[in-house]
């Protein structure tokens, strides 16, 4: 289990980067999907609560992967808040030159 548990846990960081690449592509849809399969990844990894002992590492590979979940939870809710701020500031803008 320790080699496909920690292949899990780092799968969550290459997560993050496919996310990152997403909003860069503006693939939100894509973005907000693959933040689910990270939060799957990561409720899978907190259901095992072992010693040190039986599972060396794995506390902190929890704790990593919550810090990369949350991180890219912040980094996709700001992107998404930005695009609404933006289409917002468009629409008021077309509103003004129809004046």
């Amino acid at each position: 289990y320790k080699a496909y548990l920690g292949g899990l846990a780092d799968a969550a960081g290459e997560l993050r980067r496919y996310v990152l690449d997403s909003i860069r592509a503006d693939r939100v849809d894509a973005a907000e999907r693959t933040l689910r399969q990270m939060e799957d990844i990561y409720e899978l990894l907190m259901s095992f609560d072992y010693p040190d002992a039986i599972l060396p590492g794995m506390r902190r590979r929890q704790d990593m992967v919550r810090g990369v979940l949350e991180k890219t939870r912040g980094d996709l809710t700001t992107a998404l808040r930005q695009r609404k701020l933006e289409s917002a500031l468009e629409r008021y803008q077309r509103m003004k030159v129809n004046k």
